[in-house]
């Protein structure tokens, strides 16, 4: 009895694997997790660009401060010499760097009273210009009670970018140079210092810092500012952004983009809408400067434009002078591959026979041997080809076909008879000539 109960739960088995149950299910799973996967709301675009509403664009701050008073506007172009200097230039992290012209350009217009909102990187022309640049390390942000006391709950709830600990987690500003006394601080950041040891010291929680953060100077020393925090831990306090005079203008550098982004601005408790605000306020504080964003470097530039941003590319960097240096030597070693010292000779060719010629020697072979019969057959053959319409294309033999003719046309019987008997035998120069004049009847009587 145990033997059936096996071969049926194997056969079960089988039904179940088999691709009628298994090809559905798999539609079925597919389609469940296309309905009930989270969708992100980041794109992969992570330019900040002010066409851009995404998680990680800049429209945020573009109708922020539209909102406020500001005049903004969007620059689709190029820096180049006789700037505006009535103006705050807003040069948001692009993916195309500053050539060194357009840098000197834009740095003379802020020296002469513009101003300059930009994020600070490391290696960029206009970084390197600067006394402050973006250092290698990150740190915790932390706003004061006194700032964040009224938001709402709704307000601080993240979207699209978030940090696991609820802070943002941010780069700060390192000095490259000694900075001027009254450089301001806009965004303050705690960062652990680690003991010799290496490791981390142990205890307390991140608000026990509170204290050491709202104790922060607005200004910002060379070195940043450090103490101890309520637990012990020593605690660095550095700048996230900064401003500092330059010549007759000012200029504000954010050490990291997330700052500026369209779904950290949203996120009260973590106070950058009022940083950014602040910002601002210190570049233009009667309001009556315009900020102008560049868009040019976002990719956002006029099609006219293309060409120069090419040749700048190809012959204002250095990886774009060496690509043309190397396109100049392949194609001198092209041109020297293919000269050739000596002209090449001209290929000999063959000259063919026209057909005509071939029938002709053909005949005067057939005629020096006495072949009659193979003429003859030849000749019958080509009857049958030219008029296969005619009379089909059956695998009958030349007697046959001859036959079916006479049949079919009795007033060409002679005329089939002289043929078929150069077919059986040889047959004189005279007689071939006759048997010629009778395949041009058979093919006039088959053709009316």
């Amino acid at each position: 009895m145990a033997e059936p109960s096996s071969g049926g739960g194997s056969a079960a088995g089988r039904r179940l694997l088999s691709p009628r149950v298994v090809f559905p299910l798999l539609a079925v799973v597919l389609v469940l997790t296309v309905l009930f996967t989270p969708e992100t709301t980041a794109t992969g675009d992570i330019r900040l660009t002010t066409e851009s509403a995404t998680p990680y664009g800049a429209r945020g701050l573009y109708e922020l401060l539209g909102r406020l008073g500001w005049r903004t506007a969007r620059r689709a172009e190029g820096f180049r010499a006789g700037l505006d200097t009535a103006a705050v230039y807003v040069v948001l992290d692009p993916p195309n760097d500053l050539t060194a012209a357009e840098t000197h350009a834009l740095l003379e217009a802020v020296r002469g009273g513009a101003g300059l909102l930009m994020v600070a990187g490391r290696g960029s022309p206009l970084s390197d210009s600067l006394p402050l640049r973006r250092a290698t390390h990150s740190a915790r942000s932390y706003p004061t009670r006194a700032e964040t006391s009224g938001c709402l709950a709704a307000d601080n709830a993240p979207r699209g970018i978030n940090w696991p600990d609820g802070r943002v987690m941010s780069w700060y500003l390192e000095a490259t140079a000694p900075l001027p006394a009254d450089t301001v601080t806009f965004i303050p950041v705690r960062r652990v210092v680690r003991d010799s040891a290496g490791g981390r010291p142990a205890g307390g929680s991140d608000d026990d810092d509170d204290a050491l953060a709202e104790s922060a100077a607005d200004t910002l020393p060379s070195a940043g500012r450090s103490g101890r925090g309520a637990r012990g831990r020593r605690v660095e306090v550095r700048a996230a952004a900064a401003g500092l005079p330059y010549g007759r203008g000012r200029i504000v550098a954010v050490a990291d983009p997330d700052w500026l982004r369209n779904d950290v601005l949203r996120v009260c408790k973590w106070n950058a809408a009022v940083a950014a605000v602040r910002m601002a306020e210190y570049l233009s504080p009667d309001r009556a400067r315009p900020f102008v964003f560049d868009e040019f470097h976002q990719g956002v530039g006029r099609g006219s434009e293309l060409p120069r941003a090419v040749g700048r590319s190809v012959a204002g960097t250095a990886p774009g002078r060496a690509l043309l240096q190397a396109i100049v030597a392949s194609l001198i070693l092209l041109a020297a591959a293919g000269a050739r010292p000596i002209a090449p000779h001209p290929r000999a060719r063959a000259e063919r026979r026209s057909p005509l010629e071939h029938v002709g020697a053909l005949a005067r072979a057939y005629e020096q041997i006495g072949a009659t019969r193979i003429a003859t057959r030849r000749l019958v053959r080509g009857l049958r080809r030219r008029h296969r319409h005619l009379l089909g294309r059956g695998r009958d033999s030349d007697a046959e076909l001859l036959r079916m003719l006479a049949t079919r046309h009795p007033a060409i019987a002679a005329e089939v008879a002289h043929v078929a008997r150069a077919l059986d035998q040889p047959v004189s120069r005279e007689e071939f000539v006759q048997v010629g004049r009778a395949v041009a009847e058979i093919e006039r009587a088959i053709a009316g």
